[in-house]
């Protein structure tokens, strides 16, 4: 994983810790530290929403300016030993938007700044590829941060990124679709 990591970053992708919502064949990422909720919100989207991965997705660009996420299995699952997990390299969603999850008492959806949200994509790479960074020397890991956030600054300027906040009951998915699809 570290060479493949480091290879992707060469391409302009990211390894992110985000949870993979489609609706209409488009993407919309939820990024959240471990115990943000990503799994949680996953699991909660009715029809005709779903939920294709719950921890990691590969962010590739397009060729056109846009991008494409590939979802991986859940590495807890994998590490588990359960059956049956698999990724398909072929199957891509384009992506919409990028939302910052946070637990909170409404649920509602703001714009984020582009900066911060460069840092946030950049800590969600962190967090998809903490266990290997162990295995790499300071230089290799140096480089790949100083490429992971080259590339979460590209990915933020082109794909809109909102703060999502959420409640544990509520219809999130609701003010995603107000925003983005309507």
């Amino acid at each position: 994983m570290v060479g493949i990591s480091a290879i992707l970053l060469c391409e302009h992708c990211l390894l992110l810790h985000a949870a993979t919502l489609v609706r209409d064949g488009q993407a919309v990422l939820l990024a959240a530290s471990s115990g943000g909720g990503k799994s949680t919100s996953a699991r909660r989207v009715p029809s005709p929403w779903s939920a294709p991965g719950d921890e990691n997705c590969l962010v590739i660009p397009d060729g056109s300016g846009g991008y494409l996420v590939s979802v991986l299995p859940t590495a807890s699952k994998i590490a588990a030993g359960q059956e049956g997990l698999f990724w398909n390299p072929t199957l891509a969603y384009p992506l919409k938007a990028i939302c910052i999850l946070k637990q909170a008492d409404e649920d509602t959806i703001e714009s984020f700044p582009q900066s911060q949200a460069a840092v946030c994509m950049t800590n969600s790479f962190s967090q998809a590829t903490w266990n290997q960074f162990h295995l790499m020397d300071k230089e290799l890991q140096n480089e790949m941060r100083t490429l992971s956030f080259a590339n979460a600054c590209t990915l933020v300027r082109k794909i809109p990124v909102y703060l999502l906040n959420a409640t544990l009951t509520g219809r999130f998915w609701e003010v995603i679709e107000q925003k983005l699809f309507r």
